[in-house]
């Protein structure tokens, strides 16, 4: 399998969710959703290694929506909805991001689904035809 539980873990600390040990079994299920998923779209009995890293964002993503899903998603997990950054100011550079305003709870909502579903673009790329 490309993708671990212990994998998905060190990648959901980076993004300051810290991982009980309660939390594998649903990091397993998702990756075994997210697995599924992979097979199906792109129509390979073996995952190329090069998809890894979309399998774990995905993974991340799924996890998530399962906590959220059910309820168990709390801020004092280290993520949450007001960890979403707006706006960026470097010496004299501002960048700001255009959130129309959007409440931190869609935004984050946002950010998940396009966690879940991978990146378009890398998924066409091994994506065989089906006869």
């Amino acid at each position: 399998m490309i993708v671990d539980v212990q994998s998905v873990r060190e990648y959901l600390l980076a993004y300051g969710y810290t991982p009980k040990d309660s939390d594998n079994i649903i990091i397993r299920h998702a990756i075994e959703r997210v697995i599924v998923r992979l097979h199906a779209y792109t129509n390979q009995t073996v995952l190329p290694l090069e998809l890894k890293y979309e399998a774990i964002n995905m993974a991340i993503g799924e996890f998530l929506f399962i906590k959220k899903s059910t309820g168990n998603l709390d801020s004092e997990d280290g993520i949450g909805f007001k960890n979403i950054v707006r706006q960026f100011t470097e010496g004299d550079t501002n960048l700001s991001a255009n959130m129309a305003g959007k409440d931190d709870e869609t935004i984050f909502n946002e950010w998940v689904n396009k966690q879940r579903h991978g990146n378009p673009y890398i998924l066409e790329h091994y994506r065989r035809l089906h006869w």
